[in-house]
């Protein structure tokens, strides 16, 4: 007769942070962000923010081609968008924007071209 000893099977602990990806999904995606954020205020920022939905989805979609191959990777572009939309959303409402347009004048000929402010939640 055969004899098969008891072999007892112990939980092995964890080898991998469960929470260490997400939080490096969030750090990689908000550093993305803010260097976009600071290019962004690089420029005459009244004027980047007329353009706020278009660089909000230009922005989105090549940060995410650019980290695609990886879940935590597209995560990490999607995060940094997200950051960015909020960023640009709140500065629109709070700070205002300026738009190209046309000026009305009091001398001859009346109107010209020119940057016309735009404050926060108003319509020129």
């Amino acid at each position: 007769m055969l004899v098969v000893p008891k072999t007892t099977i112990e939980p092995q602990p964890p080898t991998h942070n469960p929470t260490g990806g997400q939080r490096a999904m969030f750090l990689t995606g908000l550093i993305a962000a803010c260097a976009i954020i600071f290019l962004l205020l690089k420029f005459n920022f009244r004027r980047v923010l007329q353009h706020d939905i278009s660089i909000d989805i230009a922005v989105t979609v090549i940060l995410c081609m650019l980290f695609a191959g990886t879940f935590a990777g597209m995560m990490t572009g999607l995060v940094a968008g997200c950051i960015i939309s909020i960023f640009l959303y709140v500065s629109k409402k709070t700070v205002g924007y300026e738009k190209f347009g046309i000026i009305k004048t009091n001398k001859f000929p009346y109107r010209k071209f020119g940057w016309v402010y735009v404050p926060p939640g108003g319509k020129q």
